[in-house]
C-alpha cells in the first residue's frame, strides 16, 4: 500500500518539474508565453492518446469485456472534455480567461487589471487539472496496488503528462506575478491533488 501511495506521490509531483521550467525570464514575453502554453497542451494531448488511455483500456479489461472497457475509458476522456466545457460556459466573463480581451498588448505592458486577468487564468486552469489528477491519483494507487509492474508504467506516462501540466499552471501564474514561489506553489498544488487522490482509493 506504502509503495503505490508513494508511486502515486511521484507521479503528481512532476508538476514541480513543469513549474521549474516555466520560471524563465521569457515567460514574461507574449510570445514566449504563447508557445509555452501552446506546447503543455500538444503535449499533454499527445500522451493522453498514446499513453494513458491504451493503459486505462488495459486496466479495465481486468473487469470488463474489451468494447465496454473501451466504452467507459473514452467516455470518461470525452466527459472530463465536456466538464471542461461547461465550466468555460458558465463561468462569469469577469473571471473566465477564455473572455478577456486585450491579450494582444505585450505581457511588459500590461497593467495591473491584466496582471489580475492571467493570474486568474493560471489559477482557472491549476483547478482543473486538480480536478484532473485526484482520478489520475486512484487509477495509478490501484493498479500499482494491484500489479506494479503496470502501476508504475502507468505512473511514469502520467508523470510525462505532468510536466506540461506544471508548465501550464506555472507560466501564467508567473508572468502575471513574476514571483517564482508562487508559481511553482500552484503548479506544485495541481499535482498534490494525485496523490490524495490515492489515498481514497
Amino acid at each position: 500500500m506504502l509503495q503505490a501511495l508513494i508511486v502515486s506521490l511521484l507521479a503528481g509531483l512532476a508538476t514541480s518539474i513543469g513549474g521549474l521550467l516555466a520560471m524563465n525570464r521569457r515567460t514574461l514575453e507574449r510570445e514566449y508565453l504563447a508557445v509555452s502554453l501552446a506546447f503543455a497542451a500538444g503535449a499533454m494531448l499527445l500522451v493522453s492518446f498514446m499513453e494513458i488511455l491504451p493503459l486505462g483500456v488495459d486496466a479495465m479489461r481486468e473487469s470488463w469485456s474489451e468494447q465496454a472497457a473501451q466504452a467507459i475509458v473514452y467516455l470518461a476522456f470525452f466527459g472530463g472534455i465536456g466538464l471542461v466545457l461547461a465550466i468555460d460556459q458558465f463561468l462569469p466573463s469577469s473571471l473566465n480567461p477564455s473572455e478577456i480581451e486585450g491579450r494582444e498588448a505585450a505581457l511588459t505592458e500590461r497593467d495591473a487589471s491584466q496582471n489580475v486577468r492571467l493570474l486568474r487564468s493560471g489559477l482557472l486552469v491549476g483547478l482543473v487539472l486538480g480536478l484532473h489528477n485526484f482520478p489520475e491519483g486512484m487509477a495509478t494507487f490501484f493498479t500499482t496496488y494491484q500489479e506494479p509492474s503496470i502501476g508504475i508504467t502507468l505512473a511514469v506516462a502520467i508523470a510525462i503528462h505532468n510536466v506540461p501540466e506544471g508548465i501550464a499552471v506555472a507560466a501564467p501564474v508567473f508572468a502575471a506575478t513574476q514571483s517564482r514561489r508562487k508559481a511553482l506553489w500552484w503548479a506544485t498544488l495541481s499535482g498534490l491533488t494525485e496523490p490524495m487522490g490515492g489515498l481514497v482509493a
